[in-house]
């Protein structure tokens, strides 16, 4: 092959990548958000996305401020908007009717199905979702997960 031709055929193969590669994230775009699916014997049902926490994520520290929110540290790498919720402390039997979530903070709460509706899009300390078998302790970078038998420290107060 002439190295004219080998030119004119890697130019056309570059042509139908790049055609190839935004009729693929086009199909992305229209697919919508992608959302994982809970599975298991702990797997609760999602109330619909959460628009306050996700508006929350993607404010800069003015439209946070703007906005009612506290520009703040969420875990030791970066700051964000910490929203507050308008059902924050309403009692709760399912995440369904609150805006951010259904919490327990503790077994005897968790396993009678009772919680509140969670106070701000920032979670930190032990909870867990109504519904679930398991309670999350979350501080900064840090998650440990109990359940009513754990041994880890971090669980011996949810008893």
């Amino acid at each position: 092959m002439r190295p004219a031709a080998v030119a004119a055929a890697v130019a056309a193969a570059a042509v139908a990548a790049v055609a190839g590669l935004a009729l693929f994230t086009e199909a992305l775009d229209d697919a919508g958000p992608v959302r994982a699916v809970p599975q298991g014997p702990d797997a609760v049902a999602r109330p619909p996305p959460d628009p306050i926490g996700e508006r929350a994520a993607l404010m800069t520290e003015s439209e946070c401020a703007a906005g009612g929110g506290e520009w703040r540290w969420v875990n030791a790498f970066f700051k964000s908007c910490v929203l507050p919720y308008p059902d924050a402390g309403k009692e709760c039997t399912a995440s369904s009717e609150c805006e951010g979530g259904c919490f327990a903070h503790d077994f005897d709460s968790l396993e009678a199905g009772v919680g509140t509706c969670l106070a701000t899009t920032y979670r930190s300390g032990c909870m867990g979702e109504v519904g679930a078998s398991t309670i999350d302790c979350l501080y900064d970078d840090i998650m440990v997960s109990c359940t009513r038998d754990s041994t880890d420290p971090e669980c011996e107060g949810l008893r």
